[in-house]
């Protein structure tokens, strides 16, 4: 159990000094721990409003069959884990989570809910969470349809590392395990032209491999719909 202001303080970016104070006496929430590892979410709605990423990063997997598409998600988004299916329909889609790295989540249940409406400013800033979450989803969708996958698979890394990326002497480093499966998910390639993508640009100079991630180099591409124009030669070549 902690203050919920405690684990994210940007919940009370909008409230007074004294309903700041007051909110984090009262709104203390279950802290959960997720291994890395397949998460099977065996909650009772009933008693839960939902989950709040507090670090780490999940990924949610949405499939028709073989094809998967993986949301990741970390600090700051809102998560409902008993609700498999985005809307109800004739198609069967299936739903499977996975701790991509150790997490945190806040767990938001039935006493939060009845306390939480009393300060608007947190349920506002818990709006714009879920806001954000649709945003960044819809970018991610958007990268993914450049004609060329090494552009893909750039703008994905370097939108991710805009959130997770650290800045080092050797380029911004991306301390998220993404193994060639994922990415390629998330760019909707192929797993062997990712791979032999993922080759082209580490032999550019644009990306390097390491244990715990990625690090990239040199600058962010600003004009990836523009450079999707010019082929290869935009990449170096």
């Amino acid at each position: 159990m902690a203050p919920l202001l405690d684990l994210d303080e940007d919940l009370g970016r909008g409230l007074t000094p004294a309903l700041y104070e007051q909110v984090r006496r009262w709104l203390v929430v279950p802290v959960w721990s997720l291994r890395r590892g397949q998460w099977a979410a065996a909650l009772e709605p009933a008693d839960m409003m939902g989950l709040l990423v507090l670090d780490g990063v999940i990924t949610r997997s949405v499939s028709l069959g073989r094809n998967a598409y993986p949301e990741l998600l970390g600090a700051g988004d809102l998560l409902r884990p008993w609700q498999p299916h985005p809307h109800p329909g004739p198609l069967s889609v299936q739903v499977e989570w996975q701790v991509i790295e150790p997490s945190r989540v806040a767990v938001l249940d039935r006493r939060f809910g009845g306390l939480v409406c009393r300060w608007p400013e947190v349920v506002d800033e818990l709006v714009g969470r879920a806001q954000r979450r649709a945003d960044e989803l819809d970018l991610h969708m958007a990268i993914a349809q450049l004609p060329l996958i090494e552009l893909r698979l750039l703008g994905v890394l370097w939108h991710i590392a805009g959130r997770w990326g650290v800045e080092t002497p050797e380029g911004v480093h991306l301390p998220v395990r993404l193994t060639h499966a994922v990415l390629a998910a998330l760019v909707l390639g192929r797993r062997s032209s990712t791979s032999r993508a993922l080759t082209s640009l580490r032999r550019r100079g644009l990306l390097t491999h390491v244990q715990d991630g990625w690090i990239l180099h040199g600058e962010p591409p600003r004009e990836l719909h523009t450079l999707s124009r010019t082929g290869r030669r935009a990449l170096g070549d």
